[in-house]
This record gives C-alpha cells, sequence and structure tokens, in this order.
C-alpha cells in the first residue's frame, strides 16, 4: 500500500474511534438493574414474534430484556451484588434512543443511548453516559434478531464491563 494512502486509513481509523467508555469512580456493589426503557418506536424482537408468541403462549424476548439480562450478567461477573429493583440499591438506568440494525447485511447496529447510575435513596447521579451514533459490529449475525442480539450484549459489555464494586465499608453505605 503507498505511504500517503496507509497514512490516510490510519488517520480515518483514529478519528472514528470512540474512546471507552469511562466507569464511575466508585460504584456502589449492590446495583439494580431497572428495565431498560426502549423509545426507539420499534419492539426490537430478538426471538418470537409478537403474534406467534401470544397465540402458542411463548415469550417474546426483545433487545431491552437482553440488555438487562446481559448487564446483570456482566455486573455479577465482575463481583457486584446484582439487588431487585426496590430502591434499596443504586439503580442503573439505560434509555435507547436509537437501535437500528444496518439492514439487510447485518454488519452494525446503530445506537443512541443514555444511561445513568443513581444512588439509592436520593436518587443523586453517580455516573452519566450520553452516547449517540455507536456503532456496534454484529459482522456475521444472520439476521436483524440475531444482529439486534448481538448488539444489546456488546452494548452491555461496554456499558459495565470495566466496572469494579466499591467495598463496603460500613452499614451506611449498603
Amino acid at each position: 500500500m503507498p505511504r500517503p494512502l496507509a497514512l490516510l486509513v490510519v488517520v480515518a481509523a483514529v478519528a472514528c474511534a470512540r474512546p471507552p467508555i469511562a466507569p464511575p469512580p466508585h460504584p456502589p456493589a449492590r446495583i439494580a438493574i431497572v428495565a431498560p426503557d426502549n423509545r426507539t418506536g420499534d419492539q426490537l424482537v430478538v426471538s418470537g414474534r409478537w403474534d406467534v408468541a401470544m397465540l402458542l403462549g411463548r415469550p417474546v424476548v426483545t433487545a431491552p430484556d437482553v440488555l438487562a439480562r446481559d448487564l446483570a450478567a456482566v455486573l455479577a461477573a465482575r463481583g457486584f451484588a446484582v439487588a431487585p429493583d426496590d430502591g434499596d440499591a443504586a439503580e442503573l438506568r439505560v434509555t435507547l434512543r436509537r437501535f437500528v440494525p444496518d439492514t439487510p447485511r447485518g454488519e452494525f447496529v446503530d445506537v443512541d443511548l443514555d444511561a445513568t447510575l443513581q444512588a439509592p435513596g436520593d436518587g443523586a447521579v453517580l455516573w452519566r453516559l450520553h452516547r449517540d451514533r455507536w456503532i456496534v459490529p454484529t459482522r456475521g449475525a444472520p439476521t436483524v434478531a440475531d444482529a439486534l442480539g448481538l448488539a444489546a450484549r456488546a452494548v452491555a459489555e461496554a456499558l459495565v464491563g470495566d466496572w469494579t464494586p466499591t467495598a463496603l465499608s460500613s452499614p451506611a453505605a449498603r
């Protein structure tokens, strides 16, 4: 590859790269996952069609369902206690504003989202993320539903995969 072209490719890659998501400075050890708020206007079905699922009594699984499940799994794997959403733990809230697959190729899902970690009790914001035009790779997904599921899993890992729980030092911290 000619040197100017190689330089252009490197500059383009660096310009398009997003910085990693910074974790909260001191995330509490107990976190509740609030069901993600889907404001996309689409159902984002990963498995089961609404009409067929209703007739057969099978559950419909959506990208927000997968995101919530995987957020809980990643946090638990990182040493957090994943608590019920009853107000006694910090709450992780995610709002999906855009979750659009690259159809028909399935190479990526274009994601816009907001996420907050709120303290128990007063709801003070401990961490906040606003992300637009997040291109989440889903190369190899055979269907749109598979791409949505892959993207939800990747978003969960990217959001909380680098978090480390703050040790509980006193009963008041619990």
